[in-house]
């Protein structure tokens, strides 16, 4: 009787090892099937794709390319300078930001930026620019 009760713990403890060591043998898997014979899994997703970036606001850049001009016009260049380059950051190809850049540089009297940006205002320019290239010809 007392074989019987120490063997006990000896043979729960050859269980769990058994069952633990089971528990870390690899999977069984199925063997590859050829191309010819393999379907092909098609997934549908239930999203849908997400919408292109909407262009930056045309109103907002409006905005402060109406209040660039008029600091531009009341001679207060560097508000100029700080509203026309918050209109380049809204949109990058802004003709009209690059413009009163030019000439606010212009007007500070930095000829070489001022050509810099009227470049780029003519560049950016499709149709009719406001005298970008009259700006950029009396500069050159």
């Amino acid at each position: 009787m007392c074989l019987q009760d120490t063997s006990f713990p000896l043979r729960a403890v050859g269980l769990l090892l058994i069952l633990t060591l089971a528990g870390c043998a690899a999977p069984v898997s199925k063997p590859p099937q050829s191309p010819a014979t393999a379907t092909p899994t098609v997934t549908r997703s239930t999203e849908s794709p997400a919408p292109p970036s909407p262009p930056p606001a045309r109103a907002a850049i409006e905005a402060v390319t109406q209040q660039a001009r008029e600091h531009l016009i009341d001679g207060q260049y560097q508000r100029a300078i700080s509203l026309a380059e918050r209109g380049l950051r809204m949109d990058r190809r802004h003709w009209e930001s690059y413009r009163i850049l030019a000439e606010s540089h212009l007007g500070l009297g930095d000829r070489q930026q001022a050509l810099k940006f009227a470049r780029q205002a003519v560049r950016f320019c499709r149709s009719d620019c406001h005298g970008a290239r009259e700006l950029l010809q009396s500069l050159q």
